[in-house]
């Protein structure tokens, strides 16, 4: 799973600049940077995840309304799903 983690990690970096909103790779830096950190204190990256989503949704819903932050999840979970290895 790590290494599904590093490839999603580095899609983001691929996105199109015009895609991109005001200033978003200074907020990839500064998140990156925290992130570091957090992992670098030990803390695991289960309450990691659980920290940036319980941050990430109010988000979400204020920038472009409850509706379409829903199918923006929605969408970002159909494509986890997608990746996801058979446990076959």
């Amino acid at each position: 799973m790590r290494r599904l983690r590093d490839a999603m990690l580095e899609a983001s970096d691929d996105l199109a600049l015009a895609q991109r909103p005001p200033r978003f790779e200074e907020a990839q830096a500064l998140m990156r940077s925290t992130l570091a950190r957090a992992e670098a204190a030990g803390i695991p990256d289960v309450t990691l995840a659980a920290v940036l989503i319980i941050e990430a949704i109010p988000r979400l819903a204020s920038s472009y309304g409850p509706d379409h932050a829903a199918r923006i999840l929605a969408m970002f979970a159909g494509c986890l799903e997608a990746s996801i290895p058979s446990r076959q």
